[in-house]
């Protein structure tokens, strides 16, 4: 009777290996038998301290480095609205639950940015470096309007820009849908200042911006220090001879990765939460002041002081403040709330973005359309708005996935469960390195090469498709793979190096 013939067997001679690895071995050091004034760590480690070490240093990789944009505002407008005590016990509530709701929402975002970065840490890589030239590129372009404001512009302020950190308030019409408050970003901004709907640019300093952020560098320089150590330790095994465990490079993978992003990300505010409201040029402003002379000639100076007071609300209402108590000299907007239609029409003109454009591109190949737009001054994604073409994020992507899929390579010739696993694993990561740039290759033998004649496109799109469902099976290998080795390291795995005396946690 063959395997197949015999469910029971079969699942019994693929779970074999899997039996063995709850063979425990319990580790038994000996305390000094007298009095010593210092002990040194064991010369050995346990399958917790590779797992645990490892964990921290892969979840310092995901969670620490994430700069989200500013997330949409929250709406607090019926808060303190009731004037009734019955009602506000129910309203103390409602406004608990409702940060409940809140915390519980950022909290699942930033879950599933870092289930993200350890899936494709390649894609991380190419926003913080389209985050980073789009941030420079405006840095460059505002000190025109900086210098003649004399107003500070940094590369802080264009990261907080093009994170949606400035908005302006306008009332939503059936003409002009759009979000309120309507979210701008740094190129925005320039064009609102250029075509002068702004009298200025937003006079907010540096250290405000950085006030806001929720970032630490305390808490950086801790994430930091751990991926150091993490590589340290791998360094001095390998130059000893000692076994590393796949574990251990996807964390030199992780950490470089990291790296990376943090100095990308130096500059950008972290989890700020609170935008800073810009106000346009009241066109009516000159209008007010005209009634105002009137007045102020045609009934004498008995009403003086009633014009002086007058005066000065519209000197306040030039200089309005916003929620978060920056002064601003940019007036107000039209009298009945809406955006004027020459700034509605210059902002909703925004750049592309950078993995849209990917994306959108595949799907086109294939044939399948889908409706991607968003409504107007919306919080900014994950995937910025920025000017970028197919080519250059493609090259972006493929440069990042060669470096992370690469390092996985290293474990060429590691210990494997079975030959099966080596097999699968050594294809893993040389595909996850390679398979991004291949498209690459492909489109420039079918536009450049003319190539086209004889290749359709709907060959081109379906071996993207494949070229895709095939990475997103090799990196989830690599991901079980390398824990699941975990159970069934050589001996010398387990022997530690000096490293275990250096600060980190574990």
């Amino acid at each position: 009777m063959g395997l197949l013939q015999c469910p029971n067997a079969f699942l019994v001679f693929w779970l074999i290996p899997l039996v063995q690895a709850y063979t425990v071995f319990e580790t038994n050091c000996s305390a000094p038998a007298t009095l010593s004034n210092y002990v040194s760590s064991p010369n050995t480690r346990g399958t917790l301290d590779i797992l645990w070490s490892s964990l921290f240093t892969i979840f310092a990789c995901t969670w620490t480095l994430q700069h989200p944009n500013v997330p949409a505002q929250r709406d607090d407008s019926r808060s303190g609205q009731s004037k009734h005590v019955k009602w506000m016990s129910a309203q103390w509530r409602s406004a608990q639950w409702s940060t409940a709701k809140w915390g519980l929402k950022s909290l699942y975002k930033s879950t599933l940015r870092m289930l993200c970065t350890i899936l494709a840490p390649e894609l991380i890589m190419t926003t913080a470096w389209f985050d980073w030239v789009a941030a420079h590129n405006n840095c460059r372009d505002m000190q025109r309007f900086a210098e003649n404001d004399g107003v500070a512009w940094t590369l802080t302020h264009s990261y907080f820009a093009n994170m949606g950190g400035f908005v302006i308030r306008g009332k939503p019409t059936k003409e002009q849908k759009h979000h309120d408050p309507y979210h701008l970003n740094g190129d925005l901004i320039y064009q609102l200042r250029d075509a002068e709907h702004i009298e200025k640019l937003p006079t907010i300093t540096e250290e405000e911006i950085k006030d806001k952020s929720k970032g630490d560098i305390f808490v950086k320089l801790i994430a930091l220090g751990q991926i150091i150590w993490s590589t340290i330790q791998i360094i001095a095994r390998a130059v000893r001879r000692l076994p590393v465990s796949p574990l251990e490079v996807a964390v030199v993978a992780f950490a470089i990765s990291a790296v990376f992003i943090y100095g990308l990300y130096w500059n950008k505010p972290q989890r700020v939460g609170v935008t800073q409201t810009i106000q346009l040029k009241n066109n009516n402003m000159q209008n007010e002041r005209a009634k105002l002379e009137r007045v102020t000639v045609d009934e004498g100076p008995l009403l003086q002081g009633r014009a002086t007071l007058a005066e000065s609300a519209i000197s306040m209402e030039e200089g309005a403040i916003t929620e978060e108590g920056a002064m601003v000299n940019e007036g107000l907007i039209l009298e009945d709330g809406r955006i004027p239609t020459k700034v509605y029409d210059l902002l909703k003109n925004g750049s592309e973005k950078v993995l849209k454009v990917l994306f959108e591109g595949l799907l086109s190949l294939l044939g399948i359309e889908i409706e991607t737009e968003t409504l107007p001054g919306a919080p900014i994604s994950l995937d910025s708005a920025r000017e970028a073409g197919a080519w250059e994020t493609a090259g972006v992507v493929g440069v990042g996935a060669a470096v992370f899929g690469g390092i996985h390579v290293v474990a060429w010739n590691f210990a494997f469960p079975s030959t099966v696993e080596l097999i699968l694993w050594r294809c893993a990561s040389i595909y996850t390195a390679a398979a991004p740039l291949c498209p690459m290759l492909l489109d420039y033998i079918y536009n450049e090469l003319g190539f086209h004649i004889c290749i359709g496109e709907g060959f081109i799109g379906a071996f993207y498709l494949f070229s895709a469902s095939f990475y997103v099976i090799a990196r989830l290998f690599i991901l079980v793979e390398m824990f699941r080795t975990l159970c069934f390291l050589p001996p010398g795995s387990y022997i530690s190096t000096w490293t275990t005396n250096m600060p980190h946690l574990a």
